[in-house]
């Protein structure tokens, strides 16, 4: 165990226990080993005290390039290294280049790549009108997994997926073994509670909260997972905020 490239010493958490005067090894990039007591020998090695040595985290919810010019992979990616992550999975509803082709994978890996200070992952979704068609082709570009909404936000940047448009796109997912991401407000639902927030005059922050009450997020979670029952594909609802949700 002398061929390590870094050797870190410290409070190591691991996911069932912590190892205090612990080390970890690193080889090519790799943990390689991780052990108690005096640091084996390395190309580098950095005893850290009582220094918590953690995983880097993984954020699967990043948007970096949902709202053009803004914040892109540069500040994303720097701002994910500066709070411990090491890992991001990026949305595909990003202005201008909806990722819902082999194509658009690869000109957001390369323009990404250029950019990115931890890895990245990303999603793939579907232009409604084409349907679940380009799915294979994305999983071969390499998405990690498909991000669908049940709520329509902006027809072609982040398009509401029907129902039985979304059970096509789950049946098509479900022989690759990725997920398939759901952002979970029942449209119908949540639209008829707009028109009732604005009918009530309201127009302050109060007015979004207000137009999501708690069954348009019931709602389209029952959908998901029913769905994703019925097809046999992973499903995950990618934010809850309502107790009963869980």
């Amino acid at each position: 165990m002398s061929d390590f490239d870094l050797v870190l010493k410290g409070t190591v958490v691991l996911a069932d226990r912590i190892v205090e005067g612990g080390f970890v090894a690193v080889r090519d990039g790799k943990v390689i080993f991780v052990g108690q007591g005096a640091m084996p020998a390395g190309r580098e090695r950095h005893d850290l005290g009582n220094a918590l040595i953690l995983p880097g985290a993984i954020d699967a919810q990043v948007h970096s390039l949902s709202q053009k010019d803004q914040e892109d992979f540069i500040w994303s990616t720097r701002s994910a290294a500066a709070g411990g992550v090491t890992t991001i999975v990026d949305m595909p509803y990003d202005e201008g280049n909806l990722v819902c082709s082999a194509e658009a994978v690869q000109r957001k890996i390369d323009h990404a790549g250029k950019q990115a200070r931890v890895d990245f992952a990303l999603y793939g979704t579907i232009d409604p009108e084409e349907g679940p068609a380009r799915i294979g082709e994305m999983v071969e570009a390499g998405v990690a997994a498909f991000k669908f909404s049940t709520f329509g936000t902006d027809p072609k940047r982040f398009p509401r997926i029907p129902a039985g448009l979304l059970e096509d796109c789950f049946a098509a997912i479900a022989p690759t073994g990725l997920t398939a991401g759901v952002h979970n407000e029942d449209d119908e639902a949540v639209r008829a509670t707009i028109d009732k927030v604005k009918a009530a005059g309201i127009t302050d922050y109060r007015a979004h909260g207000l137009s999501r009450p708690p069954l348009t997020e019931l709602l389209a979670t029952n959908q998901i997972y029913e769905t994703g029952a019925a097809t046999g594909c992973p499903a995950h609802v990618v934010h809850c905020s309502v107790g009963r949700s869980y």
